[in-house]
């Protein structure tokens, strides 16, 4: 059974929601703002989370960065804005998809049963060690990349990259994410090297690179 925690100010509308997806098998947690979801978060076990981006106390966007410090479950932010500025600071915090509000209740099963099943795929690939985009597969077990059915060598650097984006696709990862995550918190360098990184690791993957893709101003998506 899938535990859904739903977030939203508005207790209409939180009600319906929860009405509606308890009746297609989930069970359902409700919190009237991000506050109060960092709680939920704290007492229970959450599978998937569908958050609000205007709420009083905590905002949608607070909340979600909070959020993926303890945990990497699923967020479908629920919003009356879908400007461009939204959508990347959303994705820029780890949401997963937006839907646009009024939205149905229907659309919006369909894309939680979505990203439900894509992330419970990629997760036994994950446990399998094996990490995959199209026509690029890491083994993380072994430590190999296979491009095009061919083993690719590539310096360490380029690998923990390539692996980065590939444990987290469809999410931007800004660069200061990158170099805590391969250089370690106490690189206190240049941030742009991580721009020399990624050059190279198009170069070496060459047209399996396509994915990947700059975000300007604010990182990089390997956006499928």
């Amino acid at each position: 059974m899938v535990h859904l925690l739903i977030v939203e100010d508005e207790k209409k509308l939180r009600v319906l929601m929860s009405d509606f997806f308890k009746v297609k098998g989930y069970e359902v947690i409700e919190a009237e703002n991000g506050t109060k979801a960092l709680e939920c978060l704290e007492k229970q076990e959450i599978d998937m989370i569908f958050l609000d981006v205007m709420m009083p106390e905590m905002d949608g966007m607070e909340a979600c960065k909070r959020i993926r410090e303890k945990t990497e479950v699923p967020i479908l932010f629920l919003t009356a804005l879908y400007d461009e500025e939204t959508k990347l600071s959303g994705y820029a915090c780890g949401a997963d998809d937006f839907v646009t509000k009024p939205f149905s209740l229907e659309v919006l099963f369909a894309k939680a049963e979505a990203i439900r099943k894509r992330y419970e795929k990629q997760n036994t690939k994950e446990r399998e060690g094996i990490l995959r985009s199209k026509n690029v597969l890491l083994d993380t077990k072994k430590q190999v990349a296979i491009i095009d059915d061919k083993e690719c060598k590539m310096a360490k650097k380029e690998y923990e990259i390539l692996k980065m984006f590939l444990e987290n696709k469809g999410q931007i990862i800004t660069r200061d994410q990158i170099l805590d995550k391969v250089w370690g918190e106490e690189y206190f360098g240049y941030d742009r090297t991580v721009d020399t990184h990624i050059k190279k690791l198009r170069k070496i993957i060459g047209d399996a690179a396509e994915p990947l893709q700059t975000v300007y101003k604010a990182g990089y998506i390997w956006k499928e």
